[in-house]
């Protein structure tokens, strides 16, 4: 597919190439190597203008229309639908990324279905369900940011929208998950991460969630940091019992039962490794854990 979505902007990529190289003098001299070197350049400009066409347009008549949420086996003509959106959204790469942020990705967003506000800045070719997303006004979304409407949930793919409201910053190399909302004038910090179906409200100023690899000797050790409720000092080794909940007041259908982080210290320790909790410099949650390399 990616060879034929490539393929066919080379037409009047060519014509325009043969258009302007004809005004050279064809001796190979300085000045008419110049005029083939622009013809190129330009030549370049209209392939890539035409492939963000193209592409846009075609994931306009292919791409699925709903409210906010889809379920749908894997093989189904939903998920072959959403895979063929995204083959066409990830042909563009090689041109997009030169020219976001800027008019033409914007133009090409809103093709593809995005619902685009105005003077939004988009600023990543990683928005990778176009057609999933909601910007508001005055949004800015940084270098290398992540945005997926997609996840695979017990052989079923689930399409959800997500959200960004108006003069929102989603920060660069973050993450959104899909079913995410991003409120009104919230900031989501850089290298952050909004898991699936989180909520940042209204005039929030940050989610932080960052992850650290090191390798040092014969070990990796992973630190991972958030900014959220944390866990008191004391209830640090009650999380790995088996069963234990912190939250007494949860009812048992709206979240776990406890056995999450007992499960991963299981993992962990049988991997020769182990799991610490403490103080995140964000005022949150710290894990550290080391595994042997």
């Amino acid at each position: 597919m990616m060879g034929v979505v490539w393929g066919l902007p080379i037409a009047p990529a060519l014509y325009v190439f043969d258009y302007l190289d004809a005004y050279g003098a064809n001796d190979r001299g300085w000045i008419d190597l110049a005029i083939t070197g622009f013809s190129a350049s330009i030549a370049f400009l209209v392939w890539g203008f035409f492939l963000l066409l193209l592409s846009g347009f075609l994931q306009f008549i292919v791409h699925l229309r709903f409210e906010d949420k889809i379920e749908a086996p894997l093989a189904s003509l939903t998920t072959i639908r959403w895979a063929i959106c995204g083959q066409l959204h990830r042909s563009t790469h090689p041109f997009l990324a030169h020219v976001v942020p800027s008019f033409l990705a914007n133009g090409y967003y809103r093709l593809a279905g995005c619902k685009i506000g105005k003077n939004v800045n988009i600023n990543t070719i990683a928005l990778n369900d176009p057609s999933l997303v909601e910007i508001g006004d005055n949004v800015v979304i940084g270098g290398g940011a992540t945005i997926n409407g997609h996840l695979v949930e017990r052989n079923t793919i689930v399409l959800e929208k997500v959200t960004i409201g108006h003069s929102a910053l989603v920060g660069g190399s973050s993450m959104v998950g899909p079913g995410s909302r991003i409120g009104n004038q919230s900031v989501l910090a850089s290298r952050a991460v909004l898991p699936k179906r989180r909520v940042i409200p209204d005039d929030e100023e940050s989610i932080i969630n960052t992850v650290n690899l090191l390798k040092k000797n014969t070990n990796i050790f992973i630190t991972i940091d958030d900014d959220g409720p944390g866990i008191p000092e004391d209830q640090y080794r009650n999380v790995f019992k088996p069963f234990f909940r912190l939250d007494k007041s949860r009812s048992l259908n709206k979240s776990g039962v406890g056995l999450g982080l007992a499960i991963v210290e299981d993992i962990i320790n049988s991997h020769g490794g182990n799991i610490q909790l403490g103080k995140s410099q964000y005022k949150g949650l710290q894990v550290k854990i080391s595994l042997p390399f």
